[in-house]
Order: C-alpha cells, then sequence, then structure tokens
C-alpha cells in the first residue's frame, strides 16, 4: 500500500480510503449492506493496508459510524494505526438545530460521532456541506475549539468551491485558528468540474483533496450496460438515481450507453439517434477514452 501525506499535514494515510456510506441499515436506504454483509469488506480493506476510513453521522443515521467502530475494534490495529474521518451538517433528526453548521449542532454531533465510533477522537472532521445560514466564524471557532480540546486533530471540507475554501483559510489565519486541510469533492472521469479552480486553489492553499465516487457510483466498473434496465440491488434500480451521478436524471434519457463499454452524460440535453451514432462512429477506432458531456466546459 502506497501512504502519502494529507495535504500539508505530516498524517500520512493510504493512498486508497475506504468510504463506508453503502454499510449500514437498509431502513435507510435499500441498497445499504447491513454490519454482517459489510465487515468483510472492512477486514479485507485492513488485510491490504488501508488506514484511512471515511464516513459520516447521516450515513444510516449514525449506523454506518457504529459498524466501522465495531470492526475496527474487532479486526483492528492500535487506534493509533488508522485513521477516521468522519462529517457534520446533515440532519439528524427533526428538530431545527439537529442539522446545520452552528456551535450547538457541532458539539452535540461530535460527541455523537465519537460514542458511535467508540473512539475519543475523530482524525478528520469533515464539514459535509457550506452552511449558508451559519456565519462561517461561528462554524470555525467551533471546529478549532474541538481542535484544542482533543476531540478533533484536523478538519476538512467536502463539496466547497474554491471562493469558499479561499475565504475560509484566511479567515482562519486572520484569527489564528485551525485550518481546513482537505476537501472533499465528487471527481471521476466522468465527473471533472472541479478541475480548473478547485484543485489549483487546493494545492496552492495546501489542502488534499479526498474525492468520492471515483468510479462514478460504480458507473465506470461497466455493470450499468442498460439504461432502461439497471441491476437488481444496484443503487439505480433502487431509486437512488441522482445520487449515483449527481443529478437528478440518472438512467433516463439523458444518459446513453452507446454499446462501447463507455457512459455519456450530458445535464442539459436528451440524445437523439444521429447524435449517438456519432458518438458510436467516434469510438469506432477503439482507442480508449471515455466521452464526456456536461453544462460545465472540461479543459483540454
Amino acid at each position: 500500500m502506497d501512504y502519502v501525506n494529507l495535504g500539508s499535514t505530516g498524517l500520512k494515510v493510504s493512498r486508497l480510503c475506504l468510504g463506508t456510506m453503502t454499510y449500514g441499515s437498509k431502513k435507510w436506504r435499500e441498497w445499504v449492506l447491513e454490519e454482517q454483509e459489510s465487515r468483510p469488506f472492512l477486514r479485507r480493506a485492513l488485510e491490504l493496508g488501508v488506514n484511512f476510513f471515511d464516513t459520516a453521522d447521516m450515513y444510516s443515521q449514525g449506523v454506518s459510524e457504529e459498524i466501522l467502530g465495531r470492526a475496527l475494534k474487532d479486526f483492528g490495529p492500535a487506534r493509533d494505526r488508522v485513521v477516521i474521518a468522519t462529517k457534520v451538517f446533515n440532519a439528524m433528526g427533526d428538530d431545527p438545530n439537529q442539522r446545520g453548521l452552528s456551535r450547538k449542532h457541532i458539539r452535540h454531533a461530535i460527541e455523537g460521532s465519537l460514542r458511535r465510533l467508540g473512539t475519543d477522537y475523530v482524525d478528520l472532521y469533515q464539514i459535509h456541506r457550506f452552511d449558508p445560514l451559519t456565519p462561517i466564524d461561528e462554524t470555525m471557532e467551533a471546529l478549532d475549539d474541538l481542535v484544542r480540546a482533543g476531540k478533533i486533530l484536523y478538519w476538512g471540507t467536502s463539496e466547497w468551491n474554491a471562493d469558499q475554501i479561499i475565504g475560509a483559510v484566511n479567515l482562519a489565519r486572520a484569527h489564528g485558528w485551525a485550518e481546513p486541510v482537505s476537501n472533499q469533492p465528487q471527481y471521476s472521469a466522468l465527473w471533472r468540474r472541479v478541475e480548473p479552480r478547485v484543485f489549483p486553489v487546493s494545492t496552492q492553499y495546501g489542502l488534499g483533496n479526498v474525492v468520492w465516487s471515483p468510479l462514478a457510483m460504480g458507473i465506470l466498473t461497466g455493470k450499468y450496460t442498460d439504461a432502461t434496465h439497471p441491476p437488481a440491488g444496484t443503487r439505480a434500480a433502487g431509486g437512488a438515481a441522482g445520487i449515483v451521478i449527481g443529478t437528478h436524471a440518472l438512467l433516463e434519457d439523458q444518459v446513453q450507453f452507446a454499446d462501447l463499454g463507455l457512459v455519456v452524460i450530458d445535464e442539459q440535453h436528451r440524445f437523439g439517434v444521429e447524435q449517438r451514432d456519432a458518438l458510436r462512429a467516434k469510438a469506432a477506432d477503439n482507442r480508449p477514452h471515455v466521452l464526456v458531456m456536461t453544462a460545465t466546459p472540461i479543459p483540454r
């Protein structure tokens, strides 16, 4: 296993991080693996040298954290040899204070995550989404307090744009607070909109990128060969189409498979027969490539 520094920190993480959104309870999502189905994957990851595990409080409403915590305790190396990342922001109940990035919710959320994970600190605490309803200085001061209290070692962002990252780093430096050390954007051969600004800004300000969905929610594995009949038990078949490709239109007319072993995504327009045939002709030379059409131009 290859180990690299997380951003500009001294923390060494395996280049492969095991995400655990699909481990939890089918009561949350029908495609989720229950605990006994999940444990072999967690055990095998440890055997292969993976030391970096990513979860979130909202995955199966906390059950994913519980499964990960028990597996690491049962299978695992000592706590100082594993890196646990979890997240905060999404709703954990019906009360308006059980969500977002207020000081109050962050305080209760970290205590809940620590309890479910069975640990006294989290290595990387990630802001699952930007919260426009909470002042950013309130959020960042609360996170700095958690670092100083030893409940988290580092904090990072998820799906923040370049300007949000720049603002957070500059605010942290102005106040002497802990800076974000990572960002978690969606990124794959089919979803590259972070290339023009987010990646360069992350590099400039020392953030590592812990990308999610590098296989485009399984699309790049080739298992979705028929847009109208996705395999049973998959997220695409189970009513999670929007999650699978990051839009609300997976496996409808906006996705074409073109008999190429490739996926073509168009976020704005429907493809007709002429466009489909043109794509087939383009790939007829058998050169390995992925055809992508998105609303955001991809740099060449």
